[in-house]
């Protein structure tokens, strides 16, 4: 599967999904799954579990709050929103 989806999703956002147990969420799932148009933005849910391993893959990314109370960073292939 991640072979699959290396060319669409981040490289950050691999490592949370397979590796940090997230959960992709929103439109990036049908775009994942389906190709199609690619949305605006990414969303991806970190389990509080896991949250400081996975920020710690991201500490040399600037990241802002996001207008729902999460993060947002731009990485390698766009926009992800994180929380």
């Amino acid at each position: 599967m991640s072979g699959d989806l290396k060319g669409k999703l981040p490289a950050i956002v691999l490592a949370w999904l397979l590796e940090d147990e997230a959960w992709l969420v929103g439109s990036g799932v049908r775009y994942a799954l389906n190709g199609g148009k690619e949305p605006r933005d990414l969303d991806v849910i970190i389990p509080p579990k896991n949250w400081q391993r996975a920020c710690r893959r991201n500490a040399n990314q600037r990241v802002r709050i996001n207008a729902m109370g999460g993060l947002k960073g731009v990485f390698d292939l766009g926009s992800v929103d994180f929380w």
